[in-house]
């Protein structure tokens, strides 16, 4: 989420959808795959993801070093 990503889904209209994540996204978001939806004759519908971030709880010290160190770059 700090950095973005591009990621790729299956939903049951679309086998494979690859979509960019923007760096710096928030919880809630919706990010928008045009004509990846529904059949809507004669085009498709939007298909529609919501961003649920899960932030890690139990992180190795090495882990909340590199943190604190991007921290101090930022």
């Amino acid at each position: 989420a700090v950095t973005g990503l591009t990621a790729t889904i299956t939903a049951p209209f679309c086998d494979e959808c690859t979509f960019e994540v923007p760096a710096g996204i928030q919880q809630g978001t919706r990010i928008r795959l045009k004509h990846q939806g529904l059949y809507n004759k004669p085009d498709r519908g939007d298909l529609y993801l919501v961003v649920d971030l899960t932030v890690p709880r139990d992180l190795k010290p090495e882990q909340i070093e590199l943190i604190n160190q991007a921290k101090t770059v930022v």
